[in-house]
């Protein structure tokens, strides 16, 4: 039996794109979890950093809105585990809605939600993270509320 080197080139030419295209793509890490934030409020590193500032997470704002802040928090997950990166990302993300309260003169931050996706995720209970593989982020919105009149 004779084959052409034509014909033998053909054949190593379909092989190759039909193995190109089963390969699976490479696709970098990018994951929602969900984490507890009744957990995070209790931990040791929430009560020395945020502990004395009043948060709310949900949809309902008790105060007079000052203002709607928007923050994005990333932290290094290199040799973490994703729920202690994403901790990390979480307090970091609520020292910036903290900050941006105090330059308001506000007394907390209430309505608290996560917007890592294209939808707001509302949660008394959970907040988003992505993680990656290198890192993770915590992307959060809420309403700034100053002492009610």
């Amino acid at each position: 039996m004779k084959i052409s080197f034509k014909t033998l080139a053909t054949s190593i030419s379909s092989m190759c794109v039909v193995m190109a295209a089963a390969a699976p793509v490479a696709h970098a890490k990018s994951d929602i979890q969900l984490y507890s934030i009744e957990e995070l409020l209790a931990s040791e590193d929430f009560q020395t950093r945020l502990g004395d500032f009043k948060f709310t997470f949900g949809s309902e704002v008790l105060g007079t809105p000052l203002g709607i802040a928007n923050v994005k928090h990333a932290t290094n997950g290199i040799g973490k585990t994703d729920k202690s990166a994403c901790q990390w990302a979480m307090i970091s993300a609520l020292l910036a809605l903290k900050e941006e309260a105090q330059k308001l003169d506000g007394i907390a931050v209430e309505a608290i939600m996560s917007t890592a996706t294209s939808a707001d995720y509302v949660s008394a209970t959970h907040y988003q993270c992505l993680t990656g593989h290198t890192n993770s982020r915590v992307l959060l919105k809420g309403t700034i509320v100053g002492l009610n009149e």
